[in-house]
């Protein structure tokens, strides 16, 4: 699978983790998007705009994820984090030629993405 948004996620099973978190993008103007994040077990995240919309993007973290960088990491490359948040609770995904950034309410928040067991992100 690709990370393109028109491509459908096809072994969607399992929800690991879920919520809300915020994504940098846009086509035309770029800026910091609240969406829907789902961690599945075939190791596909997925983003909405919110539960139960169709999927917005996607990418496979085991097979086209080729570098995932964390806070200070990306202090020269990062976007300007979104208001009330800082670049340590930020982490971005690079495979199949493109870059996501993701931003998490506070550094509780970031590991909880990471951490095994947890299920549910905070919500924004």
């Amino acid at each position: 699978m690709s990370c393109s948004t028109s491509d459908y996620v096809s072994n969607m099973s399992g929800e690991v983790k879920k919520g809300f978190l915020r994504r940098y993008g846009g086509w035309l103007f770029k800026s910091w998007k609240k969406k829907f994040f789902v961690l599945y077990r075939d190791n596909q995240l997925a983003w909405f705009d919110g539960p139960g919309d169709s999927v917005d993007g996607h990418i496979n973290i085991r097979t086209e994820c080729t570098m995932l960088k964390v806070g200070v990491q990306m202090k020269n490359e990062a976007p300007t984090p979104d208001q009330g948040s800082r670049l340590q609770h930020m982490f971005s995904l690079t495979g199949m030629g493109k870059t996501y950034y993701i931003q998490t309410v506070d550094e509780q928040d970031l590991v909880l993405v990471f951490l095994p067991g947890s299920s549910h992100i905070q919500t924004l």
